[in-house]
């Protein structure tokens, strides 16, 4: 697909680029104020301006991002939703408004509105199925923190080949949820074989670090880390989970 643009628009545009490759940050909010002045509806210069908002007033910051996404959706066209649902991310054009959903997505879970949150990530994940936003791992912790294992166990069950700590342990969660600590028990050995250390944080053993890694790879510390801070409310939510992954014993 292509949207027709303007040369103000596409000048706009080259000022998002010049952001994104700034060396700091500084620059980039000067090439982004540049790219909204040119452009006012420009979805990621408005992104980066309900971001700024964001950090004083969340409320507005969401009014900004609903209108964002309303406005990214109008300018790609109801058709291009039907024609392309299931291969958005394929597109360039699209990917700004994708974006611009999820940002808004995450700010309703800050804002402890979970369940709208869920609506963006599902229908995010329906326009593109491979997930190229990693959205799934956002996703399932949502599932299980509001006890709806069904709804978790579908998502597991639309990824079969993932192999990671994020799954592995949200499927031991899953299970203890769906059908109590015997059919748990059954999938921890695939959870410790992914991560063994994230047991020691989702049980409480170790502490979460107030400064999270900002990288990770399989099976280290530091995924055993983003995994925890990941699933923590889901089992803290979970009457009795926590308890019982401490009496099962240390791993091997």
């Amino acid at each position: 697909m292509a949207i027709e643009q303007t040369p103000t628009e596409r000048l706009a545009w080259e000022c998002v680029y010049q952001a994104w490759e700034a060396g700091s940050q500084e620059e980039a909010n000067g090439f982004f104020q540049d790219a909204l002045r040119l452009d006012p509806d420009n979805v990621e210069a408005r992104l980066w301006a309900a971001r700024s908002v964001g950090e004083r007033d969340e409320t507005k910051a969401l009014s900004m991002l609903r209108d964002t996404v309303t406005l990214a959706e109008r300018q790609i066209g109801p058709e291009a939703f039907e024609e392309l649902r299931g291969e958005f991310w394929g597109f360039v054009e699209t990917r700004p408004y994708m974006r611009a959903r999820v940002e808004l997505a995450r700010l309703l879970v800050d804002l402890c509105e979970e369940q709208e949150a869920i609506g963006h990530f599902q229908e995010l994940l329906e326009l593109n199925p491979d997930d190229n936003q990693g959205l799934r791992y956002e996703l399932l912790p949502l599932f299980l923190f509001l006890r709806r294992a069904a709804d978790a166990r579908a998502l597991l069950s639309r990824y079969p080949d993932e192999a990671s700590a994020f799954f592995a342990w949200g499927r031991v969660l899953e299970r203890y949820q769906a059908a109590g600590p015997e059919a748990a028990a059954a999938a921890l050995p695939a959870a410790r074989s992914e991560n063994g250390l994230a047991e020691d944080y989702l049980s409480e053993r170790l502490e979460i670090p107030t400064e999270l890694p900002g990288y990770y790879s399989p099976g280290d510390e530091n995924e055993a880390i983003l995994c925890a801070e990941l699933f923590g409310l889901a089992w803290l939510a979970t009457p009795g989970a926590i308890e019982w992954l401490r009496s099962v014993g240390p791993r091997p």
